[in-house]
């Protein structure tokens, strides 16, 4: 998740285990650690695009390499802490729950996670949280903040600082529960609607876990690509407005098996769509979302996808173009529209494909 969450969560996990002992030391404690794994990126000026692709949310956030790490971060903080040092059991522990936790909360958002390196590059990604979730969040940073602020020994803080990992914890089985709910919805309506569908995955879309978007790869009149259809919790009937985007891989020509190219399906899972810019390809990897996504011209792959990869001349590499939208657009309120179940796009028929 965002960088301010990873933190006030590694604050809320280290004051509830080492508060009593540390003070306001062990929030601050757990604001570093928290963010620890996401310190990665400070071997971008090092890496091409491609290689720092790869790398973030990579190595960093294996299990198996903060394992390992957990033993000196909690000899550091035992030697730093001489005269307060909580026991070694404790810290090891409440360190190993702070570096977990930030792997767990990345793990819930679709960007994928590397949780198994350094013996495996596959990006594990449950897909139950978008990446900036204010709900999850809220509770957390009150309780980061009042740690940081007032003396461990009020009464109430501790209190706080639990409650605050209650709600985040509770709400988290919420998104699971509703992904759940919205899934079965999701494989009703693509077996209703008579999809050729190959593989097919769900995420909330910003900021909620009520309005849901389906991504479904599959054919239709032989040609590649992916149905996208929302769903909300709020809707009134289960029908989905299915649009079409055509993957078009045939644009990738003699790129096809270049270092950037490769790294792009890799990455994207293969849910990325082509288009040529410049006469070179640009692939969109579609799980992020588009910003005009209630518009009927849906079909038109050269929408203003969120995730964006050019490949330079020779594939080696590719640059990362961000989206533009068009005047007028207002993507957050058609969001909240959807999301109270409002039809912005009517269902039509899968023609071809089903």
């Amino acid at each position: 998740m965002d960088s301010v969450t990873q933190a006030v969560l590694g604050a809320a996990v280290a004051d509830a285990g080492l508060g009593r002992h540390l003070g306001r030391g062990a929030a601050l404690w757990g604001l570093l650690i928290g963010t620890l794994p996401d310190l990665d990126v400070l071997a971008n000026p090092w890496l091409d695009p491609v290689a720092q692709l790869a790398w973030h949310r990579g190595p960093s956030h294996g299990l198996f390499i903060l394992l390992l790490a957990t033993p000196a971060l909690a000899w550091l903080v035992r030697r730093i802490h001489r005269r307060s040092a909580p026991g070694w059991w404790r810290c090891l522990i409440t360190i190993w729950l702070v570096l977990l936790t930030h792997v767990l909360i990345d793990l819930f958002t679709i960007y994928g996670t590397g949780i198994w390196e350094p013996f495996s590059d596959h990006r594990a990604a449950s897909n139950n949280l978008f990446i900036i979730d204010p709900l999850f969040s809220l509770p957390l940073l009150i309780a980061a903040l009042a740690s940081l602020i007032f003396p461990a020994d009020r009464p109430w803080r501790r209190g706080l600082t639990l409650g605050a990992l209650a709600l985040a914890t509770a709400y988290t089985a919420w998104s699971f529960s509703a992904k759940t709910v919205i899934d079965r919805r999701f494989a009703r309506q693509i077996a209703a609607s008579g999809l050729q569908v190959e593989h097919w995955l769900s995420a909330p879309t910003a900021l909620n876990t009520v309005l849901w978007r389906c991504l479904a790869a599959g054919e239709r009149d032989g040609c590649p690509g992916f149905w996208i259809g929302y769903a909300s919790l709020l809707d009134d009937r289960p029908a989905i407005a299915w649009r079409w985007v055509p993957q078009r891989p045939e644009l990738l020509g003699r790129w096809r098996d270049s270092r950037a190219a490769r790294c792009v399906q890799w990455f994207s899972r293969g849910y990325y769509v082509v288009r040529l810019i410049d006469g070179r390809p640009l692939l969109s990897d579609l799980r992020f979302g588009e910003l005009t996504a209630f518009k009927p011209e849906i079909e038109a792959v050269e929408r203003p996808w969120i995730f964006n990869f050019h490949l330079d001349a020779d594939g080696h590499s590719f640059s990362r173009p961000e989206p533009t939208l068009e005047r007028g657009s207002d993507v957050i309120t058609a969001l909240w529209h959807r999301l109270q179940g409002q039809r912005l796009l009517e269902p039509v028929a899968p023609a071809g494909g089903g």
